[in-house]
């Protein structure tokens, strides 16, 4: 089987969708990352099912749910991006949350924009790679990182987005180089 990262957009009510363009250059630069094939799957559409409306945010852990029901046998490892506002049980937000060592992950959108009328900035761009990134990381087993310069470090705000570069520190490298020789094998 080969081995590959899929990349899921996922439509939510009342959110916008990542556009294709952005999605297409996110992987490449995910599959130069990783070592390993991209792909872009075709939108799908997902309920209010893991909207929390006195919140009004989607629960993470719920789109996940909802990726590991639909299977994805074929792809090593999946992640999903959605434009609506993410939280996690004990967090107010996350910009992402994933599988440690599993298989999917899920990134927002929402709270990457520089402003809502810049959608298009490299910023914007740079800020999806990083988190797409980390949160890819943790299903290949990485945890955070105390090296603000690792993209394995903890996001709690936009200045840490900022500060950490979208690559591996030395230790989290080698760690991931280990990780990807077990799923190529």
């Amino acid at each position: 089987m080969e081995a590959y990262i899929y990349i899921q957009p996922i439509q939510l009510p009342h959110a916008e969708v990542l556009d294709r363009q952005t999605t297409m250059r996110l992987s490449v630069d995910l599959a130069l990352k990783f070592g390993m094939d991209c792909k872009v799957a075709p939108l799908i559409a997902l309920d209010e099912d893991a909207y929390d409306p006195l919140r009004e945010q989607y629960l993470a852990a719920a789109i996940l749910s909802n990726l590991k029901s639909r299977g994805y046998s074929y792809a090593s490892k999946v992640l999903g991006i959605v434009g609506e506002d993410l939280y996690a049980d004990t967090l107010s937000f996350v910009f992402g949350q994933a599988e440690l060592g599993g298989k999917y992950g899920v990134i927002s959108t929402s709270r990457l924009h520089p402003n809502p009328q810049d959608r298009n900035s490299s910023i914007f761009y740079e800020r999806i790679l990083k988190e797409s990134v980390h949160e890819l990381g943790h299903t290949f087993g990485l945890e955070h990182c105390p090296n603000v310069q690792c993209v394995m470090h903890f996001s709690n705000t936009l200045r840490d987005t900022d500060i950490k570069s979208a690559s591996f520190c030395g230790h989290c490298e080698t760690w991931l180089g280990m990780r990807l020789k077990k799923v190529a094998n």
